[in-house]
């Protein structure tokens, strides 16, 4: 797993040498260590996405492409599309491929429309009651994973609830590829979903800018991504 998506493009077959442990053979304390969970230090890790987030709350989008560049080696070609660019990227791939995330936009929209919660109110004594009413959030985050595997299926199944949701504003934000652009395949997806803003960078920097907000990057009421 790279910083930013998968290391293998789709379609990449590797084999992997399997090692064979025989269970009743294995002593009690070599079981136990089998068992054991690998163990992991996280204060580095902890330790750099804070100096990112510190960055990122008090640098704003010029820390997001400094960042960028730092950590995925390339400077974003164009840092925010229009919706001409989500349009134009439906033309750029392949038609079977556009024929594909159509049929899938339009079963993952049927999926989800069919379980949109409706407001209810009851008369739980005379002269009492009691309602539950639903609220789209304003704003949400997507984080889409880039690099050499683009997660198209991610935008579908993000955007597209959040879209029935009524959400007023939709951002996604998505690592750069080498050439320091998002895939075209991302951004079709993209304008399918009514995907209101897009923004190049990925990492905890793009975590950072959608929670707290930067110049260009609005702050998000919630952050959703892969999983």
């Amino acid at each position: 797993m790279s910083r930013s998506g998968l290391t293998a493009p789709y379609g990449l077959k590797t084999s992997y040498a399997l090692k064979t442990i025989v269970w009743s053979s294995s002593s009690p304390e070599e079981q136990q260590q089998l068992l054991a969970r690998p163990a992991m230090d996280p204060g580095g890790r902890r330790q750099v996405v804070t100096n990112i987030i510190r960055d990122v709350r008090s640098g704003g989008d010029a820390a997001v492409q400094a960042l960028t560049q730092r950590f995925d080696g390339v400077t974003a070609a164009v840092y925010e599309y229009g919706p001409e660019a989500l349009a134009a990227a439906r033309k750029e791939i392949a038609p079977e491929l556009a024929e594909a995330l159509q049929e899938a936009a339009d079963r993952i929209r049927a999926f989800h429309q069919a379980d949109v919660p409706v407001d209810n109110t009851i008369e739980t004594a005379p002269g009492l009651r009691c309602s539950v009413v639903y609220r789209p959030l304003q704003v949400v985050g997507l984080y889409i994973p880039g690099g050499s595997a683009p997660l198209v299926s991610t935008v579908l199944m993000l955007a597209i609830p959040a879209q029935i949701a009524g959400c007023e504003e939709i951002v996604l934000c998505s690592p750069p590829n080498v050439d320091g652009e998002i895939p075209a395949e991302i951004l079709a997806a993209a304008g399918l979903c009514g995907v209101s803003r897009v923004f190049c960078c990925g990492g905890a920097q793009a975590i950072a800018a959608m929670a707290y907000g930067t110049d260009q990057i609005p702050r998000c009421h919630k952050i959703f991504g892969p999983g």
